[in-house]
């Protein structure tokens, strides 16, 4: 009787085991995905929500996956609204997508005018203002950044350095920066725009720009329209961010008996003897170098700026009446260099923007005579170090004067020899456990 109970046991336990795997077990769904005329359409990505797991449709629309019963797959596809469906039981999902009427509408400035985005047959692309909100950013090209397929953005570095915008390369005509258009007014210094004063833009990366623009379009052209005035009531919007900047990873300099030992080996390896450091240095300056309790000084440290602030304020207003609409912004960023301390490394930028338009006649629907003005105000100041070669590089003079510095303790002879092998000094401070 007792073993007959645990069989019975061993039974139950087995069944309630297999109705879990039935349960949370996976299977493979296919189907088709088909448009609203039942085409099929192929390359239709299909994911498995919350995991990296998908597949895609082939010539004929269909797809195949493997999924667990809970889970829900979305199918999605350029120019359709994208739909989410939950697998449960079944095995077979046909899905038929519809057209994302709102995309196709959307409308682009192609510079004579507007266009359906449609009905476009060049290369554009489109960076909308949420897609510049989602980012905290303080210049233009950085909101243009990573934003437009065959677009690539240089920084100078620095606090708000200077970008280099290049589309498809670089070109042959007229150098190779890009034309840049804000508001219908070519010329504008880029890094006087600011990012939170930005409705949208368009960057035109094919030859169809030079048929509107002529050779300077040749490079590419970035047009950037700023929020304008529209009738209803008066709002009020702040944008801002605040963060710190650090470096990610310093270099590890030498230490002071490090760089003895190091220019003895130069010396050596030149077929020369080593260094009597002993004779050369000040008797208690060379005792504290050997026990260790002089280390020098970590100069690249020392000009490095902890935790720098950055940090960005806007203001806007937009409203008006059906006669006379207004859109104003305020706006400020700042930013302080990470090198350069206690040197005043920092950018500052303050923007006034105000545009406005106003109906003098109007006869029906018709506005007679209007009156719009589209006025902005920048006022920056930026002030930073040498970030050039190292005949224009302040860290690289910095640590020079660090050679320099030690060398007043040797003799003439040796303060010689130390100035003619500071440049293998300092490659070996910079380089040395960094590659």
């Amino acid at each position: 009787m007792r073993r007959f109970t645990q069989l019975i046991m061993m039974a139950i336990a087995l069944c309630i085991s297999t109705m879990a795997y039935a349960q949370g077990g996976r299977v493979t769904v296919t189907g088709t995905v088909t448009d609203a005329s039942n085409l099929p359409i192929p390359g239709v990505t299909v994911t498995v929500d919350g995991t990296d797991q998908g597949t895609t449709t082939d010539v004929d629309g269909k797809y195949s996956i493997e999924v667990a019963s809970s889970d829900i797959l979305t199918f999605s596809f350029i120019g359709y609204a994208p739909q989410s469906v939950a697998v449960g039981a079944r095995t077979t999902i046909d899905v038929q997508l519809a057209e994302d009427t709102q995309a196709l509408d959307e409308v682009v400035v192609v510079g004579y005018g507007t266009q359906a985005k449609k009905d476009i047959t060049g290369s554009v692309a489109v960076v909308s203002r949420d897609a510049i909100a989602e980012q905290p950013v303080s210049s233009f090209a950085e909101a243009l950044q990573g934003r437009a397929a065959g677009v690539t953005i240089t920084n100078a570095g620095g606090p708000a350095g200077d970008s280099q915008i290049r589309i498809r390369g670089v070109g042959s005509v007229n150098g190779s920066d890009p034309l840049i258009i804000v508001d219908g007014v070519q010329g504008v210094n880029i890094s006087s725009v600011n990012p939170n004063d930005i409705e949208t833009m368009q960057v035109l990366k094919d030859a169809a720009a030079t048929a509107i623009y002529g050779a300077r379009g040749a490079n590419g052209v970035v047009l950037v329209t700023t929020k304008q005035a529209k009738a209803g009531k008066y709002t009020v919007t702040y944008d801002g961010f605040y963060g710190i900047q650090n470096v990610q990873r310093m270099p590890e300099m030498l230490d002071a008996k490090q760089y003895m030992d190091a220019q003895s080996m130069l010396t050596v390896n030149a077929g020369g003897a080593p260094i009597d450091w002993a004779n050369i240095l000040d008797p208690k300056l060379y005792a504290s170098i050997m026990d260790g309790s002089f280390k020098g000084t970590n100069w690249l440290d020392a000009i490095r700026n902890q935790n720098a602030p950055y940090q960005n304020h806007a203001v806007n207003v937009v409203g008006g009446s059906d006669r006379t609409k207004m859109s104003m912004g305020i706006s400020n960023t700042s930013q302080e260099g990470i090198f350069g301390y206690p040197v005043q490394s920092k950018y500052n930028r303050t923007t006034v923007r105000i545009n406005s338009d106003h109906v003098i006649l109007r006869k029906g629907n018709l506005d007679v005579i209007s009156l719009g003005q589209n006025m902005t105000y920048t006022y920056s100041t930026k002030s930073g170090i040498g970030i050039g070669n190292h005949y224009w590089n302040d860290i690289f003079n910095m640590l020079q004067l660090f050679s320099q510095f030690f060398g007043q303790y040797f003799s003439d002879r040796f303060h010689k020899y130390l100035l003619f092998l500071k440049f293998s000094y300092i490659c070996t401070c910079f380089f040395q456990k960094v590659f």
